[in-house]
């Protein structure tokens, strides 16, 4: 574990070696969670002096990726495991080979495996039933919107984002569906998310999160 105490705190390692968390080889450590992508995913560069670490390692498709990020003192997230996609990107530098790979939460099923059989249920019914068949945790909003969802021959991410496409709860619902990098699927009416007490805003980097009541 590395870090500055009262600050911040980490480990990254790839396939079991540690990736140093250093101003000076790390060029690039980035968690994305959005709506817009069927999992979790992490982009990371360092530079790797004497190409020792992918000459040791084999970082490649499918290597095992896993990271710890902490506040420097009690805060700390639990360990998020990644897998690379693609090839690893390599280029020279003056001293150094300089290394860039990006991954996606451990949990390849998801945008894999193949639906199996109908669902007679709501649409938080059916998510509700793949993402647990792909080992999420799924958090769902009520909808009324109850008929059969036939499983269209679809892996398990695009079928939900097609239920989620014809999601009903009210007249001013708007269905939303993302996949956490915690493993928390979850699928909200973003109109009673607006409307509930408590709104995180997040601001520039400049100024802290606040909760807005």
């Amino acid at each position: 574990m590395q870090g500055v105490e009262g600050q911040w705190n980490g480990q990254l390692t790839a396939n079991g070696r540690e990736i140093p968390l250093h101003f000076k080889s790390l060029t690039q450590l980035t968690v994305f969670n959005t709506i817009h992508q069927h999992l979790p995913s992490l982009k990371v560069g360092f530079k790797d002096d004497a190409a020792q670490f992918v000459a040791g390692q084999g970082l490649g498709d499918g290597a095992q990726v896993a990271l710890v990020l902490g506040d420097g003192g009690s805060g700390e997230v639990g360990t998020l495991n990644f897998s690379v996609l693609g090839d690893v990107r390599i280029t020279g530098t003056h001293s150094a080979e300089h290394v860039e790979f990006s991954a996606v939460l451990d949990n390849l099923p998801w945008m894999r495996q193949i639906v199996q059989g109908a669902t007679d249920g709501t649409s938080a019914d059916a998510i509700s039933k793949v993402a647990s068949q792909a080992g999420l945790k799924p958090e769902t909003h009520a909808t009324n919107d109850r008929m059969i969802w036939l499983p269209t021959n679809k892996p398990l991410a695009s079928f939900a984002h097609h239920v989620m496409e014809r999601g009903w709860a009210s007249a001013t619902s708007c269905m939303m569906l993302s996949v956490s990098d915690s493993g928390k699927l979850r699928y909200f009416d973003v109109d009673r998310v607006g409307q509930s007490s408590a709104v995180w805003c997040w601001r520039p980097p400049s100024a802290a999160i606040s909760d807005r009541r």
